[in-house]
This record gives C-alpha cells, structure tokens and sequence, in this order.
C-alpha cells in the first residue's frame, strides 16, 4: 500500500510504503500458513482407489487387468455410543417424555464424569508426554519410566471406556425391546453410512 507524504527535511512530496519489512514477512508468513492449511485439508488418497495393472488369473499368473474384479471393500467406523445418540434418535426411536427425561439425566451425569474423566486423561497424557522427553542433562528416559509414565493413562483410559459402557447400558435398559430392535438397525445404518 502506499501513500503520498510531505518530507519533512526537503519539503517535497514522496511516496512512502505503510508496511514495513516486519509487515511484509508477517504477511508472507500468513500466506504461506492459511496455503498449508488448505492443503492439509485435501483428503488423502483413497487405498481402495487407483488403478490396478495387474491381477492374478485362474492359473495363479499374473495377468493385465483394466479394472479390478475385486469389489471395494467398506471400512465399519467404531461405533462407541453414549446415551446422547439415544436423544439424538428420539424421534426415530419413538422415546416417550419419561424415557426422554430419563436418558437425559443419564446423558448430563455422564457428561459432567466425562469432562473430569477427560481433563485427568489430558493431565495424564502430558505427565507420560514429559517423562518421555529428555532431561535437562540429555538423557533420555527409560523403558520403565515410560511404561510407568503410561500406566496412569492406560488405567484412566480404561475407566473412561468403563464409564462409557456403564451409562451407555443404563441408558438403553430404558428401551422397550422394539425400540432396541430400531437401535441395532441404527447402528447397523450407522456404520455403513458414516466414514472414520
């Protein structure tokens, strides 16, 4: 950007650039990591995706293929629930005004033992982090440092899946069995439709 500005020492007007060196990297800079974040945003190549060349024949030869006889196989995505997703299908579902209310204090007693159980996962997580980092002298840490700098995380992990489970039940005791029915054909929905 630039604008006309009186010279102070000889009285003639000048050009001068508002944006200085500092402002100039600063913006290459920008440019340079909003470039990086959109492509790091592009998918990844897809593995059952491509062209393949060759396939094996009856005989167990390899043979030029123009498209391959195998069909693309689906990848299931991990279907770990809470009672959320029972709210969530309501109405799919058909949960009456007590099941709702029901599942929905489960659902806010399970979210409040969730953010405690993910806050101490995150503590945990940065103690094993720094155990694993070298020392102020260089050395590096043991492999009994590290498992046991990961023991505390392992065993929180555990119990937030434990947690999970237990309120994930509890939550679809409250259906009759029609309802459960619906909720398996949702999961089932759920895992072909949804991508990792």
């Amino acid at each position: 950007m630039k604008t006309v500005k009186k010279d102070t020492q000889t009285g003639r007007w000048r050009r001068w650039f508002l944006l200085g060196p500092g402002s100039i990297i600063a913006l290459i800079v920008g440019v340079g990591i909003a470039v990086a974040g959109r492509l790091a945003d592009k998918p990844g190549p897809d593995p059952n995706a491509g062209h393949i060349v060759f396939e094996a024949g009856k005989d167990g030869r390899l043979q030029r293929v123009d498209s391959p006889s195998v069909p693309r196989i689906p990848i299931r995505r991990l279907w770990k629930p809470g009672p959320d997703l029972l709210i969530e299908h309501g109405s799919a579902l058909k949960l009456s005004n007590v099941q709702r209310s029901q599942i929905g204090k489960l659902n806010a007693q399970w979210r409040t033992e969730k953010t405690a159980l993910e806050l101490d996962l995150c503590t945990a997580a940065q103690n094993a982090s720094a155990r694993v980092q070298a020392d102020e002298t260089g050395d590096a840490a043991s492999q009994s440092q590290i498992v046991s700098g990961l023991a505390a995380y392992s065993q929180l992990s555990r119990s937030y899946e434990e947690s999970r489970v237990d309120f994930w039940r509890r939550a679809a005791a409250l259906l009759s069995a029609e309802q459960r029915n619906k909720l398996q054909q949702l999961a089932e929905t759920y895992g072909r439709t949804h991508r990792p």
